[in-house]
């Protein structure tokens, strides 16, 4: 197999890992425990063991490791077949959607505050990729649910910190350990769909550590009471 320059180096190594962790059952526990194996195969800090991080050397390490596991799971090696010239471009998608209760205070230009609000939103993500082989997924929709799980804030309250009264809130939330979020803008559907978008990228590449060829190409956040939605589209 040939390897044309450092990005390709990191793709073959995220393909051997994607389908080694895959065939664990528990697939969270699975990804984990193989990073924290291929970090002391590698002597490396497990902080250091993201494969975004790793140089040209590093790779042909991970591979000579990686390469036999993958072999003796699958019965042969990976392979590069050359696409047609339609498949070039050809990704697939996956969405995956999620239901959360926030409160904020939305402010007018004539009063100091226009009251606390909740609301119950959901949100709606689409990921694009290609197919990890030999398993033929872009990413195991339970896992994708699962990282929407912990990324989005279900239940707390979402604040402006440029907002007197939200600070004084947050005190009060601070002193009784209840978790609450911090924005530096108004907390609108426009910039929560984007501290969202952010959070999610957050677990989904660097807890998780898929390889960004799985990318979110797509958002919606749809407020379910008041029937209105914001889309963020990312291609």
């Amino acid at each position: 197999m040939s390897y044309k320059n450092l990005q390709h180096y990191r793709h073959t190594v995220h393909r051997y890992l994607d389908a080694i962790w895959l065939v664990g059952s528990s697939k969270k526990k699975a990804r984990s425990t193989m990073y924290k194996w291929l970090s002391t195969k590698m002597n490396l800090d497990i902080e250091d063991t993201h494969v975004s991080k790793f140089n040209r050397e590093q790779c042909k390490q991970a591979i000579k490791i990686l390469r036999p596991m993958y072999i003796q799971l699958y019965g042969q090696d990976l392979t590069y077949k050359k696409k047609r010239k339609e498949e070039i471009n050809m990704n697939l998608q996956t969405t995956c959607t999620q239901t959360f209760e926030t409160a904020h205070i939305l402010p007018k230009a004539n009063t100091k505050y226009d009251g606390l609000y909740s609301r119950t939103y959901k949100l709606k993500v689409t990921v694009e990729g290609p197919q990890i082989q030999p398993i033929g997924m872009i990413i195991p929709q339970e896992e994708l649910k699962e990282i929407l799980s912990k990324a989005v804030p279900d239940r707390q309250f979402i604040f402006n910190i440029n907002n007197p009264v939200c600070k004084e809130i947050a005190y009060i939330l601070q002193r009784y350990d209840i978790p609450y979020i911090e924005l530096d803008k108004e907390v609108v559907a426009e910039n929560l769909i984007q501290y969202l978008k952010d959070k999610i990228e957050y677990y989904l590449y660097e807890v998780y550590q898929y390889s960004k060829d799985i990318k979110i190409v797509e958002m919606e956040l749809s407020s379910i009471k008041d029937e209105y939605s914001t889309k963020l589209i990312l291609k």
